[in-house]
């Protein structure tokens, strides 16, 4: 259950700024989207780009737009938040579902080999998808989930979706590796 107290720090990290016509949290500024805008987006790129040119376009895009999202976490849950498993645990569960991401659970934390897994039900491109998938889909999770992962290592990584519940399985599983 999401912590009150997080959320009212988030909120107060918040700013509008009607005259420049964007909303800011921590300085960064965000959008407000529809999550049906992810699958719209990949048949697009997929159109254009194929499925594998867009797949890695929305990964590498979603990686590198975590980085703002890793400033955030930390402003709003204290620097060092996340170099902890049980620090990373209170992230995933009260702060990443507001963000639409879906629910996180932690599988594996080792950062002394560089290694996190993590299972994800009711991302929003499963949510949203309009037709099953052969092969894992869920580019920007896995991008972003990276990213921060990235964060906590501070070194490159590199994500791999290994299930996926627009293929049908119980749940999205990312293995992430340094």
């Amino acid at each position: 259950m999401p912590n009150f107290f997080n959320l009212l720090r988030l909120s107060r990290l918040m700013k509008m700024e009607p005259k420049k016509g964007y909303l800011s949290v921590g300085g960064h500024r965000i959008m407000i989207s529809p999550a049906a805008m992810i699958p719209e987006l990949l048949e697009g790129m997929e159109s254009v780009m194929g499925k594998g040119g867009s797949a890695s376009a929305l990964y590498v895009a979603s990686k590198n737009q975590s980085k703002p999202l890793f400033e955030m976490v930390t402003k709003i849950f204290g620097e060092g938040i996340m170099s902890t498993e049980d620090g990373f645990r209170k992230v995933l569960d009260d702060f990443i579902p507001y963000l639409g991401y879906g629910r996180f659970e932690l599988v594996k934390y080792d950062v002394e080999n560089a290694e996190f897994i993590l299972r994800m039900r009711n991302g929003h491109t499963k949510t949203e998808a309009k037709k099953i998938s052969e092969e894992p889909c869920c580019h920007t999770e896995r991008g972003v989930i990276t990213g921060i992962v990235e964060g906590i290592l501070k070194m490159p990584c590199s994500g791999k979706e290994v299930c996926c519940q627009v293929k049908g399985d119980e749940y999205c599983e990312f293995i992430i590796t340094g």
